[in-house]
């Protein structure tokens, strides 16, 4: 064999092997390209997921929490003496009278001056919103009010709880709800429990929004594991507990998956259809809190203005100081509720704002990546 034929043999030996190596070399690249990509669609799933878990069981909570509190206003509305007597006044009609008799009637059941003020002004502005059925803003400051005072209640009834229902370990507090007929005078604890129930789970509906906002939080910082409490309990609620195991085990699959493979319905919440959806119901989600900041807004306004008016009536001598007096301190904490609603819808704000820009981000990047695996589909390359 001539010498150029071993050569011959010897380059195309050489040029062989350098082709399998670049082919192995080739797969390898096209393994690690795979692998990237699974893992990125699979943490904007898990990150999919999670914000929709968060998405409905934030709404679910703000349900749960209007009913509890709607049922504390029904408790304090309806309170009697051990004499069966009514202890807020109203006329014939139901509506409230002048509070003075009433508060009177509060601390004589063992409130202190504050508590019954606040008992008081729960009843009172929800009767103002159900007055005012096209505001929003009245209706949700009635609403924290009545919530404020479930969180007063559970403070001093876990004590009481842990102190085994004991006369020495039941506050001031509790007392007066007991005279009152709101907390149940029997010795069964259960009993207990449900006639406070309402009080209960409208505090524990705040602990779980801030939950619900700090996994928010989380996820935006990489983290799609949902590890805290994001339901209200209580009584009559310990089925949630199943449910949202269930939820946040099976993330947002567990709500938009639900039906079987034959289902037509069936959503893939892969899909850039899907972020399409989650995005339009994201901005009405955030057009609808704007909505509710400017009615607070126009609420504070007339608040204001209502002020000036009790202030020049006084001065005219059209109104006693003592109401006066007794309306301005009402004003002043409908002020604050209504301050204290708008600081939070405006976090909330800044939070779907956020939301949306992320799920865009997401739509890009699996619209990119569809791209990618389409013009990449059957190319071999050396």
């Amino acid at each position: 064999m001539a010498i150029n034929d071993i050569l011959s043999v010897y380059r195309q030996s050489l040029q062989g092997e350098r082709q399998t190596r670049l082919a192995e070399l080739q797969l390898s690249m096209q393994a690690l390209q795979f692998e990237a990509a699974q893992q990125f669609r699979e943490e904007g799933r898990q990150r999919e997921d999670a914000l929709t878990t968060l998405q409905y069981a934030t709404s679910a909570t703000q349900q749960a929490m209007s009913v509890d509190a709607s049922n504390i206003y029904g408790k304090i509305y309806n309170m009697t003496d051990t004499k069966g007597n009514a202890i807020i006044l109203r006329d014939s009609e139901g509506k409230l009278k002048k509070p003075s008799k009433s508060l009177t009637n509060l601390t004589k059941m063992g409130f202190g001056a504050q508590d019954a003020t606040d008992i008081y002004n729960v009843v009172q502005m929800y009767q103002t919103a159900q007055n005012n059925p096209k505001s929003d803003a009245m209706a949700r400051s009635a609403e924290l009010a009545a919530v404020g005072l479930g969180r007063r209640l559970k403070r001093d009834y876990d004590e009481y709880k842990k102190g085994g229902y004991t006369k020495d370990s039941r506050s001031d507090f509790l007392t007066a709800m007991e005279n009152s007929n709101v907390l149940f005078r029997g010795d069964d604890s259960f009993r207990k429990d449900l006639s406070v129930d309402a009080f209960i789970g409208a505090a524990e509906a705040v602990d779980a929004m801030t939950n619900i906002e700090r996994e928010r939080l989380e996820i935006g910082q990489g983290d799609y594991t949902i590890d805290s409490p994001i339901s209200a309990t209580g009584i009559g609620k310990d089925a949630d507990d199943a449910f949202f195991e269930g939820l946040v085990g099976k993330g947002g699959q567990f709500i938009m998956n639900e039906r079987t493979e034959e289902d037509p319905l069936a959503v893939d919440i892969t899909s850039t259809d899907f972020l399409d959806t989650s995005i339009l119901q994201s901005q009405v989600n955030l057009e609808d809190t704007r909505s509710k900041k400017s009615d607070i807004q126009t609420s504070l306004s007339a608040l204001e203005n209502t002020k000036k008016n009790i202030a020049f009536a006084k001065k005219q001598g059209i109104m006693s100081g003592t109401d006066a007096v007794s309306q301005l301190k009402e004003l002043n904490q409908n002020i604050k509720n209504s301050k204290a609603e708008l600081d939070s819808l405006q976090t909330l704000e800044l939070e779907q704002k956020g939301v949306v820009r992320a799920t865009k981000d997401e739509r890009a990047k699996r619209r990119f990546d569809a791209q990618y695996e389409i013009a990449n589909r059957g190319v071999t390359r050396f």
